[in-house]
Order: structure tokens, then C-alpha cells, then sequence
């Protein structure tokens, strides 16, 4: 098939993935315009915070719904937010924004159990566990954050439902700059992620949609995973769509003993135990060990749980634009694949199929082709 007629066929079913995106991931736009009104509604409780305040007096002093506004300065604070309908809301004024400094004593930036939360204009930084999680919350409005160097996860929803990650830039994370676990129903779009171990991981999560993100400079780009020990075993239904993945080439530098710490370096795009993925229209390029892999999860790793289904199942590589990658493999790689590809495989699963232009450099088991229903 010459790149011409694989992209003509990819494109036909690239023009149906809007009608065919799971009702989880349309509920999630239909809460954001929801939310719009209501977080600009004249009679909302408004409290201002100067630099001279405390944000989490304001947060405590403020009636569910409120919309808590900060002025720019730093505030060395550890947030946290458990009443319903808070949003958080950063007054960016030229290149001055607010700024969360945990100084690399603190835990969390903010912690969000109230549903739902909105938080965006802030740059969020030095924190020794995690940047903005949210656990448990139905409805997740995070945009326009600027997240650095807090820990092991940037931005960080969990056991959560109908969640928006938009606009927002996040790096040097020890794990993922941006992370959905255990969740249902997310969009994580137009978003910066670079120098992280992962740039975006989607784990144990149902009904993601990854779109048009610039994800460069990490360990390895985008992941769509299932692992052990988790209360949602599976993963379900991931769109990865116009990302560009570029020269994620970076040595780990995350904890040994996790499974995202033993990732090789030069990873574009990543499927491993997650069922249902489609992987349509990204830019993969300049990867040194593969562009695309799609694989298992290990042995030892499956064997901690046995209820979860470790293999890679229905996983469709629609067209995408690969190029540069795997010239250079890790060692891992090279050992088990005999060097490095633009799409890799390694033969387990069923279901899983591509339509790479012939051009595309292929590693591990063959790909049967993509058939449309």
C-alpha cells in the first residue's frame, strides 16, 4: 500500500471518529459549556487573593461554587480543595501569573476531592509529590497551568470522571507531566510536555481522547497503558489523534523499581495492555527506539494481579506520519527486536493492526492491515 492510499483510507475513517467518540468523552464538552456560564455568572461568591494572603484561607472561607481569584505573586502554599463547584482561577496579567512554590519541601501543589473543580492560570512549581491532583471528582476543568519540576506526577487526576487537561505546559516530572489513572472519560489536548520521564500516560482509564499535544524531549512520549494493583483493571477506548511526537530520547531518570522508571529511552507512542486504542493522523518522528510500539504487559508485572487481562488487544494504527525513528535503539530494544523500527509489535494480542505507509520501517511481528468494518 503506498503512503497515498493508506492516508486516503485513514482520513475516511478519521472523518467518523467524531461521531463514533464514546458518550463518556462527549460529556466531557458537554461540561465544559456547561461550566462556562456558570463559572462567569455575575451572582457566583468572588474572593480575592492579594500576595500578601493565604490562598487556602480563602479556599476555606469560601461557599461551595465559589470562584476563588489570585493575583499574580508567589504563594508558598499546599492547597487543598474538598467543597463542591470551587474553581480557582489565576489573574494572568502580561507575562505575570500567580505562582504555587512548594521550594522542594512541600508534598502537593493542590489536591482536589470536590466535584467539580476548575483551576487555570497558574504556574505550579517545585513540589516534592505531585503538581494538581484531583481524587475522586466528577467534572475536571485544569487549563493554561505551567507545571515544573513537582515530583513525580505534574498534573494528576485520579478515580475521576469527565476531565479537560487543555493548554497547559508541564516538565521535568520524575514519572508523567500529564497523567489520567483509573478514570472515565477524558480530553487531554493542546498541550506542551517535554524533559519528563513519560509526557502524557493514560492508565487504567476508559473513553480518553489525546489530541493535537506537542510532546517532545521526554523518555518516552505518549502512553496508553494497564497496570497491576489498581481498582479499574482495564483500559478502554483511547483516541490518540494530531499529536506531534517528536525526539523523545531522553534517559530515564524516574525510580528503578516503577514500571514508567524502566521504560527505554527513545519512545514515541506506546500501547501496552490497553484494549480498543486507535492511534490516527500524529506525527512520530526522530524516536530513537520506536515510533509506535505496541506490546504486553510483562509477566512478572501481570502476575501481581490476575485479574487483569495483560495483553494489547484491537489496538488500530490508523495513518500516521513516521519518519527518523528507531535508528539509535536502547539496548533493551535492540536486544528484543534486533534493533529499532518506526512501528514494533511483539506478537501478542489479537486484533491489533496498522496502515503505515509502505515506507515505514517495521520491527518485532508483522501487522495484519487495518480492514474497515
Amino acid at each position: 500500500m503506498t503512503r497515498t492510499e493508506a492516508r486516503s483510507r485513514t482520513r475516511a475513517r478519521g472523518r467518523t471518529v467524531a461521531a463514533r467518540l464514546p458518550a463518556a468523552v462527549v460529556r466531557v464538552a458537554a461540561l465544559v459549556a456547561a461550566a462556562a456560564p456558570l463559572v462567569a455568572a455575575s451572582d457566583r461568591h468572588v474572593v480575592r487573593v492579594a500576595p500578601s494572603g493565604s490562598i487556602q484561607e480563602a479556599i476555606d472561607a469560601a461557599p461551595a461554587g465559589s470562584v476563588v481569584e489570585v493575583e499574580p505573586g508567589v504563594y508558598h502554599e499546599a492547597l487543598t480543595v474538598d467543597r463542591p463547584g470551587i474553581v480557582l482561577r489565576g489573574l494572568v496579567r502580561g507575562d505575570a501569573r500567580p505562582v504555587l512554590d512548594g521550594r522542594g519541601e512541600l508534598g502537593d501543589g493542590v489536591i482536589a476531592s470536590g466535584s467539580p473543580f476548575a483551576m487555570s492560570g497558574f504556574e505550579v512549581r517545585h513540589y516534592r509529590g505531585n503538581g494538581v491532583t484531583t481524587q475522586g471528582v466528577d467534572g475536571v476543568l485544569l487549563s493554561d497551568l505551567v507545571i515544573d519540576d513537582t515530583g513525580l506526577y505534574g498534573v494528576y487526576p485520579v478515580q475521576s470522571r469527565n476531565i479537560e487537561i487543555t493548554h497547559c505546559t508541564v516538565t521535568r516530572i520524575r514519572d508523567a507531566g500529564i497523567y489520567v489513572g483509573e478514570s472515565n472519560g477524558a480530553l487531554v489536548a493542546h498541550n506542551e510536555v517535554h524533559r519528563n520521564v513519560a509526557g502524557i500516560e493514560i492508565e487504567n482509564t476508559n473513553d480518553a481522547l489525546v489530541r493535537d499535544n506537542l510532546v517532545y524531549d521526554n523518555t518516552a512520549g505518549i502512553l496508553v497503558f494497564v497496570l497491576p494493583g489498581k481498582v479499574q483493571k482495564e483500559g478502554l477506548r483511547t483516541r490518540v489523534v494530531r499529536n506531534f511526537s517528536l525526539r523523545n530520547d531522553r534517559d530515564n531518570f524516574g525510580d528503578p523499581e516503577s514500571i514508567v522508571g524502566k521504560l527505554p529511552f527513545g519512545i514515541g507512542l506506546m500501547v501496552m495492555g490497553a484494549d480498543d486504542t486507535e492511534l490516527v493522523d500524529n506525527v512520530v518522528k526522530e524516536n530513537r527506539s520506536a515510533g509506535i510500539a505496541v506490546v504486553r504487559l510483562a509477566e512478572d508485572q501481570a502476575a501481581k494481579d490476575p485479574a487483569l487481562e495483560p495483553l494489547s488487544d484491537r489496538t488500530r494504527i490508523g495513518f500516521n506520519y513516521v519518519s527518523g525513528n528507531g535508528v539509535a535503539p536502547h539496548p533493551t530494544i535492540a536486544r528484543a527486536y534486533g534493533g529499532g523500527a518506526d512501528v514494533m509489535w511483539d506478537g501478542t494480542g489479537s486484533g491489533n493492526c496498522e496502515d503505515l505507509a509502505d515506507a515505514a520501517t517495521r520491527g518485532g511481528a508483522p501487522l495484519a492491515r487495518c480492514v474497515d468494518a
